[in-house]
């Protein structure tokens, strides 16, 4: 008897035959179905902003009485990517920011819904990127389901970002910043706002798009 085999990427065949006096004699059973199964793995990272104060305690907000998406409390919110290599689907690597906001028209403001957003009124939470090309939305203010990219270079405000096609592999940061505001000019009138706590989440996921 002689037998072939061969093996390519996760599958295997076995090929067999008999030879008996120079003829070859195929058995007589039924036909026989084999499974192959290849799984191709999908680039994908892990995002981390567990390095962030959650507590950014407190601050007077008299000073953003009249201005115009002024901030208090700011403090660095570092995205840590952790990557592994993969097909893409054609996509470019971004980072979905997902959130409750204060309204539908300031999708800027982030803010929990009803009172678990806190005991204050028209404050929320403002993220800003490194820059405005840093992202699919043209203001530096992170919008509600607003597309992150991956700069090239973390540090430089004019840096490139990774693109359709490209692959992440390794570890990589997108520098955010996030603090507390109420938005634009005639948002922050006293008569609309009240002291007291302020309250987001904010979920970032990976995906090649």
């Amino acid at each position: 008897m002689r037998t072939r085999a061969g093996r390519q990427r996760g599958w295997r065949c076995v090929c067999t035959g008999m030879l008996m006096g120079g003829m070859l004699v195929q058995s007589a059973w039924a036909g026989d179905t084999t499974a192959l199964s290849w799984t191709i793995s999908t680039g994908t990272c892990s995002v981390d902003s567990s390095a962030f104060a959650t507590n950014l305690g407190g601050a007077d907000p008299s000073s953003l009485i009249g201005r115009n998406w002024q901030t208090v409390l700011d403090k660095p919110l570092i995205l840590k990517l952790t990557c592994s290599s993969g097909m893409t689907g054609g996509g470019r690597p971004v980072v979905t920011v997902a959130g409750a906001v204060t309204d539908s028209a300031a999708p800027w403001l982030f803010r929990d819904a009803g009172t678990g957003g806190g005991t204050s009124k028209g404050f929320g939470f403002v993220l800003k990127k490194l820059s405005e090309a840093g992202g699919n939305q043209p203001d530096v203010e992170v919008k509600q389901g607003e597309q992150l990219y991956v700069p090239k270079d973390p540090f430089d405000p004019n840096t490139m970002y990774y693109g359709v096609g490209e692959v992440l592999n390794g570890t990589y940061t997108i520098p955010l910043s996030a603090g507390v505001a109420c938005g634009k000019t005639a948002w922050c009138e006293a008569s609309k706002l009240a002291a007291g706590t302020v309250k987001a989440s904010v979920t970032f996921t990976f995906a090649y798009k």
